[in-house]
């Protein structure tokens, strides 16, 4: 019995994603805003009775296509419920909960004191004396090849425990085995470790370029971070790759060779869960790859090369004069804000607990503790992105920001083990490595932020440091480290009395360790972090989006956006066309130049439509840039509407449906209805928003918005006329 209950659990560990560690903590109270599959249907039945049951095993689900598979593997030993009713479970021992969004609201996993449930895990635990199995939301296109695969004694049953089981994640995936035994030739992971993106126990890696290829792999992956990165750059195989392209071909020895050279690892995970992918040939880019899948990851057709659309526009720009409004038209003041609140700002007036402008003083430091010591080799990476950080404060306002770093060459030691440095909340979130729940802090976070300056005292000037970002070693995070305050009176024996905001924190898959480039840097999430500090609200328009540091510190632009630098101050009229609707009786045509590529120079950046004294629709002109590794998909215009005067409820939540979060947010993407686009592959909880309309508009397609038409060409032209008079 048990071990067929081991069967039912390995059916329903998703496929959708290939490493769990790098999927977001999803706390019990988001799990409200989980949403369905397309696949995931509610059973509709009458209500349920109250008998006591008399099975030993219980299934809790209201997926509808399950029963047939239950009956085959517990016959008449089970029953199947849609509701957890404790109070018939007397004589029940063991209880699966198999989720769909609805039984997420009703039971929660934390519920049974589970704060942490990722896509690859299923839990088992003794809860009021009885074994409770959680399964996670999951894709089931696999079950019938595990059904017919698995083999019972290969497995144990479950003990308490959280169980990621390699052998179940290879059953999940039989087209790998089918292209024999993979090598992963690379320095971004060590010898025996794994790559995120393939199926545990699929694969094998690899340093050494001389031992790759004397050993016997039926495919051999090479991965890049440099042209001649391993000794064997694409030259020795007559082939170049690109940023982000992937190059397949067969071997002399009869082997396929993938190359990659990426700028995005989670966007390749696509390319190995499908084995038809990888009977490719050819070369392709990441974004091609991802486009090939929809919104399920399932194949669709083979890529075809993305060509930016050649639409100039052959006629004569607009004269702006008398046309353009005063900037104050554009400045939209929010008056359900109370005065002094800094939190959550959305327009006019704006309020910061850090300046925005001159010279700000950020202090880093890297602590660590007496039971867990910090990285040495980080530190030097760390140390090198200072002046990456410096630079971009200047190029995204024009110089009327300047971030001054102040950043010790060592790691600081705190004066108590890791435990002490911790919040309640963070420790639910890890409570896996508790055993024991603490149900109080150990130390206040006003004691825990003391002992850190103090700690630090010699080697920083407290007394001009407007923001501290702390960065912790990789292993605190198993004991929840996190340090945060907007701001509380401290005291240092070289500084005296000093009030400072602080951000501390340890986030695994933030590491120059990371296989993904733009996961390796700190400067971005330093920046993301104290903007936060200095008034942005951020994770908008798109939380996840590729299109700002504020939405993705690890995406692929870190610019900020248009109405960002505009309420911070470092956007006016050099840089903003405001445009009110009775100036746009007649067509305007007008050119924007690139946020990525010119940061806050002059020049205009963004037209901006007030509606009203509370509505507005912006446009912005993307492109590559210093700080922006656009690929030409991304590269075209992007606008937004915004009504300020909305709550900021579901500004940000990683694990709701894109869509549904952006009708509650305050401002959203304005999409194209129109147009077959590419995918949008900004995230959501590791979700793709790919079914939806891209965001990004090229030469050639327009939009219909508030009674305006908006037509895109080349080079940054854009019109704008009314539809209706």
């Amino acid at each position: 019995m048990k071990n067929k209950l081991v069967i039912l659990l390995m059916l329903f560990i998703t496929s959708c994603t290939a490493s769990s560690t790098s999927g977001e903590a999803i706390s019990s109270s988001t799990y409200n805003s989980v949403n369905s599959s397309e696949m995931e249907k509610e059973i509709a039945q009458p209500e349920e009775d109250k008998s006591i049951i008399d099975s030993k095993i219980v299934v809790v689900t209201k997926l509808n296509d399950l029963k047939p598979s239950l009956n085959n593997l517990f016959g008449e030993n089970y029953s199947l419920v849609t509701k957890y009713q404790p109070e018939r479970f007397q004589n029940v021992e063991e209880v699966v909960f198999i989720y769909d969004s609805q039984l997420l609201k009703e039971t929660p996993p934390g519920t049974f004191g589970v704060f942490r449930f990722e896509a690859l895990d299923f839990i088992v635990k003794t809860f009021n004396n009885r074994k409770i199995s959680l399964i996670h939301p999951s894709n089931q296109k696999h079950a019938v090849d595990v059904i017919n695969s698995l083999k019972i004694e290969d497995f144990e049953t479950p003990t308490d425990q959280r169980l990621l089981l390699s052998a179940a994640l290879d059953e999940l995936y039989p087209g790998m085995s089918k292209h024999g035994k993979i090598g992963v030739l690379t320095k971004t992971v060590a010898a025996g470790g794994s790559i995120g993106f393939l199926p545990r126990g699929t694969h094998t890696i690899v340093n050494d370029p001389n031992n790759f290829f004397s050993m016997q792999f039926d495919t051999r992956i090479i991965m890049y971070e440099t042209q001649d990165d391993l000794n064997y750059p694409p030259s020795r195989f007559n082939k170049t790759l690109e940023r982000g392209e992937i190059d397949s071909f067969k071997h002399t020895d009869g082997s396929r060779i993938i190359m990659i050279r990426y700028s995005n690892v989670q966007r390749f995970e696509s390319y190995f869960l499908d084995e038809r992918v990888l009977n490719f040939e050819g070369k392709y880019t990441s974004d091609q790859v991802f486009s090939f899948f929809n919104n399920r990851k399932n194949l669709q057709e083979r890529p075809v090369p993305f060509v930016s659309p050649n639409v100039p526009y052959k006629g004569e720009f607009s004269s702006l004069e008398n046309r353009l409004s005063p900037i104050n038209a554009c400045k939209l003041e929010q008056k359900n804000k109370r005065v002094g609140e800094y939190s959550n700002q959305k327009g006019f007036p704006f309020y910061t607990r850090i300046p925005v402008t001159g010279e700000v003083n950020i202090a880093i430091l890297a602590v660590d503790f007496p039971d867990v010591p910090g990285e040495a080799d980080f530190l030097p990476i760390y140390q090198s992105q200072i002046s990456t950080l410096e630079s971009w404060s200047e190029f995204v306002s024009d110089g009327k920001m300047n971030y001054k770093v102040h950043f010790p060459n060592r790691w600081i030691r705190a004066p108590k083990e890791a435990r002490f440095y911790t919040t309640l909340q963070s420790r639910l979130s890890n409570q896996q490595y508790w055993g024991a729940a603490i149900s109080e802090d150990l130390q206040p976070t006003s004691e825990s932020i003391q002992q850190i300056l103090v700690a630090a005292d010699e080697y920083v000037d407290w007394s001009v440091v407007d923001f501290l970002q702390i960065l912790f070693p990789l292993d605190s995070h198993k004991y929840g480290v996190f340090l945060y305050s907007h701001g509380m009176d401290l005291f240092t024996p070289n500084a005296g009395r000093v009030n400072i905001p602080v951000f501390g924190d340890v986030v695994a898959h933030f590491t120059p360790l990371s296989p993904d480039p733009l996961a390796r840097t700190m400067w971005d999430w330093v920046a993301h972090e104290i903007l936060h500090f200095q008034g942005i609200i951020g994770h908008g328009p798109m939380n996840g989006g590729h299109f700002g540091v504020m939405m993705n510190q690890h995406g692929l632009s870190k610019a900020l956006i248009s109405w960002e630098s505009f309420i911070m101050g470092h956007f006016d009229e050099e840089q903003i066309a405001c445009i009110e609707p009775d100036n746009l009786s007649e067509e305007l045509i007008i050119k924007l130049n690139s946020l990525d590529a010119e940061g806050g120079k002059p020049g205009i950046k963004s037209l901006m439509i007030p509606l009203n004294d509370k509505e507005m629709i912006v446009v912005e002109k993307r492109s590559d840039g210093p700080f922006s590794k656009l690929t030409p998909e991304y590269r075209g215009f992007t606008a937004y509407y915004m009504d300020i005067s909305r709550q900021a409820e579901g500004v940000r939540c990683d694990v709701c449906d894109p869509i549904k979060m952006e009708l509650t947010n305050f401002w959203r993407y304005i999409r194209n209805d129109n147009e077959t686009l590419y995918c949008d592959t900004g995230f959501l909880g590791h979700s793709g928003l790919c079914g939806y309309p891209s965001v990004v508009q090229h030469p050639g397609y327009y939009l219909d918005f508030n009674g305006f038409r908006f037509e895109f060409f080349n080079d940054g032209v854009l019109s704008v006329k009314r539809l209706f008079n």
